[in-house]
């Protein structure tokens, strides 16, 4: 039998090019697969709208937040079939390690994907980029048959193991210290442009607004001698996924927060993380801090120690000069911090009370902490409120008749 008889007319052309580029020897078990002809007509029924989309609108740059396993293929091949180019103007950190994380994850649900079978083979020998070796064999992000539709109609990744390994023309880089990163993580250097973020001008509008705030920026000290701002970020429960020393969301929040309260002079405020479920806010609220839904950025400046969980805010808390104190309580274990001074990482219990108790409870080792952040700041954000002119900048050269500039 001919394999072009499962084929569509409109897809017949994605089947020549499948049987071209090596598909031949497995092409009754692949093609034919109800699987791989759902995703195809999926993907094309999204690319054909995303299409459709471009031409209606006709932008003259398309701007995402990401671009690798993550972000929109369709938009962004209907854009470069039509030479728009495509800006990154990132979000969080993101790293080869988050996505090794997700598949962690993914082996202890028991829902991890591995290239076997005909269509596991076919990605392995066709596109072994996408393939992870792992204890269990090699591992994928996404399901086979999936993986050869995407590649199929274009919408493959050129490195799927890094958050922005997908096809734009430039990445905004917001520091330097996020420039080495994205070295680190292999991206292209020409894709990558250092332009500071909106998010650092945020950051300068706020410390502009209270001289006490942009004094102790300028400063590295507290807000108020008498007492220690202290902001939580906690994360969303991750009980059940990840590994912890609590038993439940509700004892995390007791015994983190209960003893970050009970330390004289302190004054805690929670910033809700919008992925919090509302039996966990409660959690939260049952320890009788201040809860703010406030963005973070706005209550950075306001307070002078900032404990959180691996958040890629961290990078803005550097920033603003803030001293860090990172409790990877559920044991993310990344090393997105290592070497920053003023980012004390730790993953137990009783090293959290140490560092938080030596940060609240002793000035001279806050300022020694503070002055190491402040050292630290430019390299991972520069809080000069103009990086959304060098963003313009940015744009125009990337759409230099964009009218909507200016």
């Amino acid at each position: 039998m001919d394999l072009r008889s499962f084929a569509a007319p409109d897809h017949r052309g994605l089947v020549r090019r499948a049987l071209d580029v090596g598909f031949d020897r497995l092409r009754h078990g692949i093609l034919a697969t109800p699987d791989y002809r759902y995703h195809l007509r999926s993907l094309r029924r999204r690319l054909d709208a995303a299409r459709a989309a471009i031409r209606q609108i006709g932008p003259r740059l398309l701007i995402l937040g990401e671009d690798g396993i993550a972000g929109d293929p369709h938009v962004i091949k209907a854009s470069r079939e039509r030479e728009i180019p495509v800006l990154v103007c990132p979000y969080g950190y993101g790293s080869r390690r988050d996505l090794e994380n997700a598949l962690q994850q993914k082996r202890r649900a028991g829902e991890l994907i591995l290239a076997e079978g005909r269509s596991g083979e076919a990605v392995r020998r066709r596109y072994p980029h996408w393939v992870m070796d792992t204890p269990d064999g090699p591992a994928l992000l996404l399901r086979p048959d999936l993986i050869l539709a995407r590649e199929a109609l274009g919408l493959g990744l050129r490195d799927p193991w890094t958050v922005h390994g997908g096809a734009a023309d430039r990445i905004a880089v917001e520091s330097n210290a996020m420039l080495r990163h994205y070295r680190r993580e292999g991206l292209p250097e020409a894709k990558l442009s250092l332009t500071g973020s909106l998010y650092c001008d945020v950051l300068h509008q706020a410390l502009e607004a209270d001289p006490r705030h942009l004094r102790a920026f300028e400063t590295a000290s507290r807000i108020n001698p008498w007492e220690v701002r202290v902001l939580v970020a906690l994360p969303p429960s991750f009980h059940g996924e990840r590994e912890s020393e609590f038993d439940s969301f509700a004892e995390l929040c007791r015994e983190t927060l209960g003893f970050l309260g009970a330390q004289p002079r302190s004054r805690i405020t929670v910033s809700v993380h919008p992925a919090t479920l509302p039996d966990d806010r409660r959690a939260i609220e049952g320890t009788g801090v201040t809860l703010s839904d406030d963005y973070v950025l706005n209550l950075l400046p306001s307070h002078d120690l900032y404990v959180t969980c691996f958040s890629s805010t961290i990078r803005w808390a550097i920033a603003c000069r803030k001293p860090v104190l990172n409790y990877d309580m559920y044991r993310f274990r990344l090393p997105d911090y290592s070497g920053v001074e003023g980012v004390h990482t730790v993953d137990t219990e009783s090293e959290f009370r140490r560092i938080a108790q030596g940060l609240i409870g002793d000035p001279a080792r806050y300022e020694t902490v503070a002055r190491a952040q402040r050292a630290a700041a430019e390299d991972w954000g520069v809080v000069d409120g103009r990086s959304f002119e060098r963003l313009q900048e940015l744009v125009r050269e990337l759409a230099p008749n964009h009218s909507a500039v200016g």
